[in-house]
């Protein structure tokens, strides 16, 4: 038995999973897309200044220790990450309707692919017109390759075939 024939069932599955767990994350992202970007706009602040205190309280224990290279690295670290943080609130706060908007149409398109279930299948039918082109040009690539023997011109770039 080969692995496919081994495998087409763990296969088959996976993308029965794939497409169950699209379902869910499309009805948790139209029932709560709003919750969740703002979530993660909060964490992603909160992650900046949370490394910036911790840069900060190292700052302490290698100005202890007397390593002046990495206390200055320190530093740099706690400025870098707390700089980043003011603009992301920064930018949070100036983008706070293009937020809405953006939350809006996340919710819509969610909406619409959960309606229209063949758009599943655009991705799956460009992949194999992918394939077949890719098998084609190989295929054409092979037959122009072995038509002639391929030589150089000194003088020019392109080279010549002789039949």
């Amino acid at each position: 038995m080969t692995d496919l024939q081994t495998c087409w069932p763990i296969l088959l599955a996976s993308v029965g999973w794939a497409f169950v767990i699209a379902f869910v994350y499309l009805l948790l992202i139209r029932c709560c897309a709003d919750v969740i970007a703002y979530t993660t706009i909060f964490l992603v602040l909160c992650a900046l200044a949370g490394l910036g205190y911790l840069f900060q309280a190292r700052i302490d224990y290698y100005k202890d220790l007397g390593d002046a290279q990495y206390e200055l690295a320190m530093k740099v670290l706690c400025g870098l990450c707390y700089s980043l943080a003011g603009i992301w609130l920064i930018i949070i706060l100036f983008m706070c309707n293009r937020i809405r908007l953006a939350i809006a149409l996340t919710q819509v398109t969610a909406e619409y692919v959960g309606n229209v279930c063949s758009v599943y299948f655009v991705p799956i039918f460009f992949y194999i017109i992918t394939i077949l082109f890719y098998a084609y040009w190989v295929a054409l690539s092979v037959f122009l390759y072995s038509s002639g023997n391929i030589t150089k011109n000194s003088s020019s770039i392109i080279a010549s075939v002789e039949w």
